[in-house]
């Protein structure tokens, strides 16, 4: 494909598999169609999202059974044969659940065999939910011989542990790590765990895999992000998705964004290069220009942190480091660290990666002083007591302390508190600090 996707390229993809248009195709995919139809009717969010696919009948030996990919639900005819309606319906919401926990997105790199078996347990987990707190009949495939373990694992977990099974076994039958993992070993997986045949779904995988055009997946994934967005919106007050669907989708569509990528993010907005005149652009100077070099000669720093006990020296340390990280960048680099609790307890201060005296930066271990009250005040008193002109105040606390009257301080430069509760202050920005497990 070509590196610039058109919309109309995009429209016009065609599926990497042949369509089977027997009449006896034809037939299934009826029958197929009538299952989705029902699905409608008693699972409208699943009805929804699967009327945005096209059912695919395949006439290719790779597909035995069912499989996904970004536009097409595919399904072998003589196996749809075999299935009653009810179970044909739970089949069409474990595909969908591959494509909810991004099951195509997150495979790619990986072995496609192993992914595709702990990607159908994990969606066959999340169908057990559902069916669980529904009263459709729907026949899904038994769970119940499945390692215990798995019921509190994420996909990537569950690949983990099968994927060291299967190069166990590999080195126990003489083979090399390096070849592909037999047919025969992946049928002792899933004998073990007890994952029926049903899913297909490593082998559209592998398809989606030869694309290899990052611009054409980025349209489809967003296409399908809001196919869900639109069905979720519609249905999630309706009573029928369980909880952990529900956090599923949630955190799929507004997924959280680590503190320190805000951090970072109001770092370099904040910190805007300024402009000095000595040296010259020198990109300029041969059209005989001088404009000046986009360079702060000197960032001046303060970060404060809340010692008052509510924050473990662990997460103050966490802070700091990441702080001075992101502004390591800086060519020249003044930074002031405060502890404060209700008063004010140690000033520490650092030129371009070193304190005053010649030490090295103490972050790791590094004791903080404290323990006692919150009071915010003291810091922006510092501040102006010692004339210091900021170009930026962050500060780490949880919130619960007095803040200062910036009618009766001058607070002219910008601050950011960093919390880890959701106290909102009553001026400058504000990003929610949450450990990452």
């Amino acid at each position: 494909m070509d590196d610039v996707i058109t919309m109309k390229k995009f429209l016009e993809w065609k599926s990497p598999f042949l369509k089977d248009t027997s009449p006896e195709g034809e037939y299934q995919m009826n029958r197929v169609s009538q299952a989705r139809g029902t699905l409608y009717l008693d699972m409208p969010f699943f009805g929804y999202i699967l009327g945005h696919f096209e059912l695919f009948p395949v006439d290719d030996p790779r597909i035995k059974t069912v499989a996904v990919d970004v536009r097409n639900l595919y399904f072998n005819p003589d196996y749809m044969e075999t299935k009653p309606i009810p179970e044909i319906k739970g089949i069409l919401m474990h595909l969908v659940l591959h494509l909810i926990m991004k099951h195509i997105e997150r495979g790619s790199g990986r072995d496609t065999s192993i992914w595709g078996m702990s990607a159908d347990i994990a969606s066959n987990l999340m169908l057990d939910e559902i069916k669980r707190e529904n009263r459709y009949e729907w026949i899904i495939p038994d769970v119940s011989k499945y390692k215990q373990e798995f019921m509190d694992m994420s996909t990537d977990e569950i690949y983990n542990m099968l994927y060291d099974e299967a190069t166990e076994e590999m080195e126990g039958e003489g083979e090399s790590q390096g070849n592909k993992i037999s047919d025969d070993i992946l049928q002792k997986l899933a004998d073990r765990h007890g994952v029926p045949k049903e899913c297909d779904f490593h082998i559209s995988l592998e398809e989606m895999n030869k694309l290899q055009n990052s611009a054409f997946m980025e349209l489809q994934y967003e296409r399908f992000e809001g196919i869900l967005r639109s069905s979720y919106q519609m249905n999630k007050d309706k009573g029928y998705l369980p909880s952990g669907l529900r956090e599923l989708i949630e955190s799929e569509l507004n997924p959280k964004i680590p503190w320190q990528t805000l951090l970072e993010h109001y770092i370099q907005k904040t910190l805007m290069v300024d402009w000095r005149w000595n040296p010259p652009n020198k990109r300029m100077m041969s059209y005989d220009f001088h404009f000046p070099s986009a360079e702060k000669e000197f960032m001046d720093v303060v970060v404060a942190v809340d010692t008052s006990g509510s924050i473990s020296s662990s997460e103050l340390s966490t802070f700091v480091s990441e702080v001075y990280g992101i502004l390591a960048t800086v060519t020249r680099l003044k930074l002031t660290l405060i502890d404060c609790d209700a008063v004010i307890q140690q000033v520490s201060v650092y030129e371009n990666g070193e304190s005053i005296d010649g030490s090295k930066l103490p972050w790791e271990g590094r004791p903080f002083k404290g323990r006692g009250g919150t009071d915010f005040i003291p810091v922006f008193e510092y501040i102006l007591e010692k004339g210091i002109q900021p170009d930026l105040l962050v500060y780490f606390t949880d919130g619960y302390g007095s803040f200062p009257d910036p009618e009766i301080i001058a607070i002219d430069y910008p601050v950011l508190w960093v919390m880890t509760t959701g106290v909102e202050p009553p001026f400058g920005e504000f990003i929610r600090y949450e450990p990452i497990d």
